[in-house]
């Protein structure tokens, strides 16, 4: 809608950070480990969610909003009752956690590692099921509306979309040349891509026979 916020309040560097735009809250993880929440109606006040002993490299919701889920330089994925503080553990152990995805119908976590390992984890049971890697470290996955598609953008430029149920490939396509840094889907169910050129901001429809701008 052409608005923005700046949002203020936080003590050390960011070094993740998560919008949950249908709730208008942001999630900002500061480089010793806490973890902050705003609201886009009160940008100045952040609330100490709250603070883990090591890195988080990427951040997420869960349970409409109640959790913040934190993947970790430890290969761990832990989540964080926004009210009472109180954390689980979802997965501990493995290379660091490069990105996040949440499917609420499948009530399914998919995650990405450094050096390109991708799994699922069954939230409530936490049961991981490893899936065929991507070439380079996935830095974006996102979750279609219905839960049931999942794409994920690695290093290299590849996107690959794959069923969230069994967690099976569908196709890969190749979107380097739009130097996407994240994805999303639409309310409409088209994918798209978020490119940074220098100082130039891009949206971009991503297809599987070719990548429009």
């Amino acid at each position: 809608d052409g608005q923005y916020h700046t949002l203020v309040g936080a003590s050390g560097l960011i070094v993740s950070v998560y919008f949950d735009s249908g709730r208008d809250a942001v999630y900002a993880c500061e480089m010793d480990g806490t973890v902050l929440r705003w609201t886009l109606d009160d940008p100045a006040h952040p609330k100490k969610v709250g603070k883990l002993e090591e890195r988080v490299y990427v951040l997420n919701t869960a349970r409409n909003g109640q959790q913040v889920l934190c993947g970790t330089e430890r290969g761990r994925v832990l989540a964080i009752d926004v009210e009472s503080g109180t954390t689980t553990t979802l997965i501990d152990g493995g290379q660091p956690i490069s990105a996040l995805g949440l499917s609420t119908s499948e009530n399914k976590l998919i995650v990405g590692y450094w050096g390109g390992k991708l799994s699922t984890v069954q939230l409530g049971s936490n049961v991981e099921q490893h899936l065929e890697s991507v070439p380079k470290n996935a830095k974006s996955i996102v979750v279609s509306k219905d839960g049931y598609l999942a794409a994920v953008l690695d290093e290299a430029g590849n996107v690959r979309i794959l069923g969230m149920h069994d967690g099976r490939p569908l196709f890969t396509m190749q979107a380097n040349d739009a130097s996407l840094r994240a994805l999303a889907f639409a309310d409409d169910g088209q994918l798209m891509g978020l490119g940074v050129v220098k100082t130039r901001m891009q949206l971009w429809e991503l297809k599987s026979k070719q990548v429009s701008k």
